[in-house]
């Protein structure tokens, strides 16, 4: 069995966009970021397109995946 793949969740100011985002990673890859642009109650979940395909995690089991964008959207909602 393998072990649960660590999640950091980083809360940012990306100059792509006017507020904070929260980034999604799994053991140091990028996996997705979650943009409050539309405002708190219409949150988008972003994938990366055209990045490093060093720096990004492509794959990753779905119950991780969902506590991941649950936990990152408490923390960017929270700041």
């Amino acid at each position: 069995m393998n072990s649960p793949s660590s999640l950091t969740v980083t809360i940012a100011s990306d100059t792509d966009y006017q507020q904070l985002v929260a980034e999604i990673y799994c053991d140091g890859k990028f996996v997705a970021l979650i943009s409050q642009d539309h405002g708190p109650d219409d949150l988008r979940l972003e994938f990366p397109t055209n990045s490093d395909p060093s720096a990004v995690c492509s794959s990753v089991g779905l119950d991780w995946f969902l506590d991941a964008v649950q936990k990152a959207k408490e923390q960017l909602l929270r700041d």
